[in-house]
Order: C-alpha cells, then sequence, then structure tokens
C-alpha cells in the first residue's frame, strides 16, 4: 500500500454565513486555527484521518451501534423525511432521536440523513423535483435542516440522501446545496450520497452534477452497490463487485478530490430463485441460508464477494467483513477520505480498520 501522506487542508468558503451567531463563527475560527497548530506542530506533517462511516436505519436495534462502536467514526442515521410536496422536512422521529442520542452515549458523531421519500414508502422522483425545482421550497427546506442541526446532538452535520432523480434536476441539485450551505455556514460538515456511473455525463445523467456539488458539499459518498439484485430475477450476480467499483470510482476521481470522496459499500446480499423467489438478506441470513442447506459458499477474490448456490438452484451472493476489507484497502490505495458500510442493521460488526499511511507494505 502507497505510504504517502496528505496535508491537512483549509477550506476556504465564500461568506455565505451571514446573519448566524457570532459564536459560531469565533467557534470556526478556532477550529480552523487548532487545525494548522496541530499541522505545523512536531516534525511530521499531520495525515488525516481514514474514516469508517456506518449507516443505521431508525428500525435497527440501538445496541447494533455498541457492536460497532470502536470500529467506526460517524453514524448516519436514516433519517428525516421530505414533506408533501416538498415544502419542508418532517422532525425527526423518537426511533431516529434514539439512534442519535446512542451514538452521542458513545462518543460517536451522528449525522442526519435527508431521504426524498414518505415513511414507509420509497425514494421518490416526484417528490424531490417539487422540493429542488423550487426556489421557495428549496430555501425552506434548507432553513429548516439549519435549525435542525443547531445544537440538536446532530454533531456529524446533514448528508443528503436524494435517490431516484435525473440529469433534469442535477443543476438544482446544485442550487441546494448551496443554499443548505448558506443556511448552515461553513462549520457544519455537509455530505451527499451520489449513484454510481462511468463519466462525467453519465453521473449528470442520474442528477449528479458532482464537480458543481463539491463546492458546497464536504463529502461525496458513493453508493457502490446494488449492481445486481431482485429487481432482475433472472440476473443474479454480485452486489458491488471490485473491478466496478474501481471503474465507477476512478471516473469520480476525474472530478473531485479523493479526500472529497467515501466508497460507500455493502454490507448484505441477495438470493435468487427457490421457493422464495428473489430478496435481499442480511449477512447472517446468507450464511444460515447455505448452512441449513447443506451447500458450501466460495469468495471470489476477484469479485470481493462470497456466492453459493443451494440445492434448490437458489443463487445467493453476499459482501461482509471480508468483503469490506477490500474495499478499505482499495480507498486507501485511491487515498479517499474513507469509506462508508450500509448498514448496521443488515452487515457485520465493524471492527477498527488500520491506516495504510502507517505501512511500509
Amino acid at each position: 500500500m502507497p505510504t504517502r501522506r496528505r496535508a491537512a487542508r483549509l477550506t476556504v468558503r465564500p461568506a455565505r454565513h451571514a446573519g448566524r451567531p457570532l459564536a459560531r463563527r469565533f467557534a470556526a475560527l478556532a477550529a480552523a486555527a487548532t487545525a494548522v497548530a496541530l499541522v505545523l506542530s512536531g516534525c511530521g506533517i499531520a495525515a488525516p484521518r481514514f474514516e469508517m462511516l456506518a449507516f443505521q436505519p431508525d428500525y435497527a436495534k440501538v445496541d447494533l451501534i455498541d457492536q460497532s462502536a470502536d470500529g467506526i467514526q460517524l453514524l448516519g442515521v436514516q433519517g428525516v423525511h421530505l414533506k408533501e410536496g416538498g415544502v419542508g422536512v418532517e422532525k425527526p422521529s423518537k426511533a431516529v432521536l434514539k439512534q442519535r442520542d446512542r451514538a452521542k452515549k458513545l462518543g460517536i458523531p451522528a449525522q442526519l440523513l435527508v431521504i426524498n421519500s414518505r415513511p414507509g414508502q420509497g425514494f421518490s422522483r416526484s417528490l424531490a423535483e417539487q422540493m429542488l425545482s423550487s426556489k421557495k421550497n428549496r430555501e425552506r427546506v434548507a432553513r429548516e435542516l439549519a435549525d435542525e442541526v443547531d445544537g440538536n446532538g446532530w454533531d456529524g452535520g446533514i448528508m443528503l440522501d436524494i435517490e431516484s432523480i435525473d440529469g433534469d434536476l442535477a443543476d438544482d441539485f446544485v442550487e441546494f446545496a448551496a443554499d443548505l450551505r448558506e443556511a448552515v455556514g461553513p462549520e457544519v460538515r455537509l455530505d451527499a450520497a451520489i449513484a454510481t456511473a462511468s463519466s462525467k455525463a453519465g453521473y449528470r445523467d442520474r442528477g449528479f452534477d458532482v464537480e458543481g456539488l463539491a463546492k458546497s458539499l464536504d463529502h461525496l459518498t458513493l453508493m457502490a452497490y446494488d449492481l445486481h439484485g431482485p429487481w432482475n430475477p433472472n440476473d443474479p450476480g454480485p452486489v458491488g463487485d471490485l473491478p466496478w467499483q474501481r471503474k465507477t470510482l476512478d471516473a469520480l476521481l476525474k472530478l473531485v478530490d479523493p479526500q472529497q470522496v467515501q466508497l460507500g459499500v455493502a454490507g448484505y446480499g441477495y438470493r435468487w430463485g427457490g421457493p422464495v423467489g428473489a430478496k435481499a438478506v442480511s449477512v447472517a441470513q446468507a450464511r444460515r441460508y447455505v448452512a441449513e442447506a447443506g451447500a458450501v459458499a466460495a469468495f471470489d477474490e476477484k469479485l470481493g464477494e462470497w456466492t453459493a448456490t443451494l440445492p434448490d438452484g437458489t443463487v445467493m451472493w453476499w459482501s461482509d467483513s471480508r468483503s469490506l476489507a477490500l474495499r478499505v484497502k482499495l480507498a486507501q490505495d485511491r487515498d479517499l477520505h474513507g469509506v462508508a458500510v450500509w448498514s448496521l442493521a443488515v452487515s457485520d460488526p465493524i471492527t477498527p480498520v488500520s491506516d495504510s499511511s502507517d505501512s511500509d507494505d
């Protein structure tokens, strides 16, 4: 692995925080000064810390956070939903706040995910359009999110999880990111989850002008999973294999700094065929199905996932802790900010990873 270290960088943003409390502005300046001191102190150059982010759905058991507490540096909690018509955001539910509070108790920063869906429903393009295409709605959502993270324990900031969109909304999404940055100020972390593509045009066609978004956001989390799934019951395959992840990641890194990128990886799998048909499975379920069927699973080193074919014809693919280790290596080799795992509800517990910058290999 590379031994190269990156100097810590200070990002100077335009003065978009007019009207925010002076105390918060001074706090941001103090934090910047501390960063400079850390870089200049000692004989070496400070290297950025490789970050392990794990997502946690609101319905998941909170003690799952405890099991991975030593291995993660940030918990992304799903999340708050857009209101009908895109006119605002719902308040976080008690279940969401419970996840946030457990992370806080364990000393893990919590990040609030914002989702273009209604509770219990899937992602909605029309809901995203209603919010993104209206300047009034964009600014109102931005204000409400700024109020929510201001002193309410969301010390990991906000992640925009706006999915099922397309190129017609790409410019509006950039505008919303800028509106949100202005509303929260420079000191609040802002990220976005983005779909995969193999070119600049491909990312834009999926709704993500990544260069434009990167001007206002701190990180882009590449959702490098769901290459195959039960939506195509006759095409079983890996959830997100390594060659495909490298291709989409390399396309993204031509457009943005690697330290603004997190590699999103699967901690789950899918099964196709058999009496139950195509469905998602947790890592634990995948192992149990194989064991109960008396089958043998094989790990594909090239693709970085487990696969098994059961006696009834069921085909399974899943991504576990061994798969994650290979994605961590990929992310470190590409000098990314970190890795993001979906999700603690279905994955193996996450254990600490080493920083490749400390290795001479």
